[in-house]
């Protein structure tokens, strides 16, 4: 019996994680609590565990599985174009000088990528010289963690933690503390309602574009409260498909 309860959890998948004994008597060895686990992720590590612990004739078992992500190393520095309105107006003045030195066939019978070509090459050199790549430090005042955060109020945070800063290094004995308390308070106190109105009015846009598409109205509702769905979840997969494996066995 114990080996073909064995063989049928293998048959399905199900790899044992305890292979010690977790009952122990002076002249016995058993094992008798078993897990059992089938784990199609690969990313997903587990490790088990027989707790040497006298709280009673079984030996606890545990199981700990890790479902942390892979963290991805970010980038310190982005480069981005710096695309202001001067640099706009150069690159047209730019391309307006060079395209007067350019020489443009209108013979029907000559080869048109001739002259795409040097459009072409007149249009990027002058993109290159007027509007050129800077490259930024990234920080968590320039990166959004959040679709609704916007830079204003990415600016507001970092007014606030310089605020702050100042104030921590004011004595409390000084006469400006209570004025740089105050003034820290009060713009915390306007960045708060701007926050709140800022992710609600996202979210109440969000759900208005959503109203006729109920699957996607959920998917938002999970993003909102952190919560992830029940397909993408192993374990309750697992224990949903060991409850249903155990229930058949018992009845056999």
């Amino acid at each position: 019996m114990c080996q073909e309860y064995l063989d049928s959890m293998i048959s399905n998948g199900f790899i044992p994680k305890i292979t010690l004994p977790t009952k122990l008597n002076r002249y016995s060895c058993k094992l008798y609590d078993h897990i059992f686990t089938r784990l199609t992720n690969s990313s997903i590590k587990s490790d088990s565990c027989i707790y040497l612990t006298n709280i009673s004739d079984h030996l606890p078992v545990f199981l700990s599985l890790n479902f942390m992500k892979t963290k991805t190393n970010r980038p310190t520095f982005v480069e981005k174009r710096d695309n202001s309105v001067k640099n706009q107006q150069l690159f047209m003045n730019k391309t307006a000088e060079k395209l007067t030195q350019i020489y443009f066939d209108s013979c029907l019978t000559t080869n048109p990528n001739t002259d795409f070509n040097n459009l072409e090459s007149a249009l990027v050199s002058s993109f290159d010289e007027c509007i050129p790549l800077i490259k930024s430090k990234v920080t968590k005042y320039t990166q959004k963690h959040s679709p609704w955060m916007t830079q204003g109020l990415l600016n507001s945070i970092k007014t606030r933690d310089i605020l702050y800063k100042k104030l921590v290094r004011t004595k409390p004995s000084s006469p400006s503390y209570t004025t740089k308390q105050q003034r820290l308070q009060d713009h915390k106190l306007v960045l708060n309602k701007l926050l709140r109105k800022t992710k609600r009015d996202y979210y109440a846009t969000q759900f208005a574009k959503l109203s006729n598409d109920c699957k996607k109205t959920w998917k938002l509702l999970r993003e909102i409260t952190g919560q992830k769905s029940k397909k993408s979840d192993p374990q309750a997969t697992s224990k949903k498909k060991l409850k249903g494996l155990t229930k058949k066995i018992t009845q056999q």
